[in-house]
């Protein structure tokens, strides 16, 4: 008599339900900058795509060139296959360009 009834599943009893879940954000896409480029834009794109600072990239671009080679084949093969951004784009760092 005096007791208050159990809480239903998904229902704490406390206060209004949860809010929904956020939406799932949209695919991060791998893009040449146009903007911040050195020679094609290759390492900028890298840096905004991991959120990172692109001198970090180019300092490993550069060192990979210097040990093997690696780091020129990779920037060069990179520069044909990453698609452009364009010029004075608006950058989503979690998206794709506006």
């Amino acid at each position: 008599m005096g007791q208050p009834p159990f809480p239903g599943p998904g229902d704490s009893g406390f206060g209004p339900p949860p809010p929904p879940p956020f939406p799932p954000p949209p695919p991060r896409r791998l893009f040449r900058r146009q903007d911040d480029r050195v020679l094609a834009g290759v390492c900028s794109g890298i840096a905004t795509y991991l959120g990172t600072d692109p001198a970090a990239i180019r300092i490993a671009f550069v060192l990979g060139a210097f040990f093997g080679g690696f780091g020129l084949l990779a920037y060069v093969v990179l520069w044909i296959a990453m698609p452009a951004a364009g010029y004075g784009a608006s950058w989503n760092p979690g998206g794709s360009p506006r």
